[in-house]
């Protein structure tokens, strides 16, 4: 009888731990899809965000730069003109 006893309460003690143990898994596999979900998110945004910084580093910069180029063609084309008349004005006074 003793023997059963202890055997029933065994058998009481791994159906509990395997209840826990069934619960404790169906959390981690919830915080997992979870988990998952919000690295793919972070995941997404880090390549949008290397998009748009590649962009920004060769489209835009080639733009500006570009557009530098010209100022300073100009500049350097409009100050022998500008020394010119300056000459010119300071002999004319």
């Amino acid at each position: 009888m003793l023997s059963v006893v202890r055997q029933a309460s065994k058998y009481y003690v791994l159906e509990k731990t395997s209840k826990e143990v069934l619960e404790l898994m169906q959390k981690f596999n919830k915080e997992w899809g979870n988990f998952v979900a919000k690295f793919d998110k972070v995941d997404r945004t880090i390549d949008n965000l290397r998009t748009v910084f590649n962009e920004v580093s060769t489209t835009r910069k080639n733009k500006l730069d570009s557009i530098l180029n010209d100022i300073e063609a100009e500049s350097r084309n409009a100050l022998p003109k500008l020394n010119s008349e300056k000459e010119r004005e300071n002999i004319e006074q």
